[in-house]
């Protein structure tokens, strides 16, 4: 995406912290280096949720 048609501005919405992190974090650097004025809206707060293990037997059938 060299051209962004005069694009000033961008947001990137993602559902966790390190979404952009792994998914386009490169593809935001190179839009920052060309002048573009990047918004970040994160979904989530990041905090871990607690998995429970279910023993086998307690599972549905």
């Amino acid at each position: 995406m060299e051209n962004l048609n005069g694009t000033e501005r961008l947001m990137v919405i993602s559902p966790h912290p390190d979404d952009v992190d792994f998914g386009c974090s490169g593809t935001i650097a190179k839009w920052s280096r060309m002048g573009v004025d990047i918004t970040y809206v994160i979904c989530t707060s990041g905090i871990r949720v607690r998995i429970f293990r279910w023993r086998r037997s307690r599972l549905p059938q």
